[in-house]
């Protein structure tokens, strides 16, 4: 799905136990939130999501143009990805 966030506005995403997410920041700046770790990202940054997760996404001053691909979870993935909460 494609998002606006308007600046300083927030959307909340949540994926189930066997789904991922691929998130890309198009324009403008995004923070992403969990309980445990805070990570953002400006233009044409990325990230590879995978559920269990709750994150809160907040736009920065000049909003953000966001791209969220959510699937099934797989067994690939990138090798150096990090957790951002640990999984059961």
């Amino acid at each position: 799905s494609a998002t606006e966030l308007s600046p300083g506005k927030c959307l909340d995403l949540r994926l189930g136990a066997a789904r991922q997410a691929y998130l890309l920041a198009v324009e403008g700046a995004v923070t992403l939130a969990s309980e445990k770790t805070t990570a953002s990202l400006t233009t044409h940054d990325a990230a590879e999501l995978k559920g269990p997760l709750s994150l809160e996404l907040s736009a920065g001053a000049a909003g953000a143009h966001l791209l969220i691909f959510e699937m099934a979870a797989t067994g690939d993935g990138r090798a150096d990805a990090v957790a951002a909460e640990p999984r059961a």
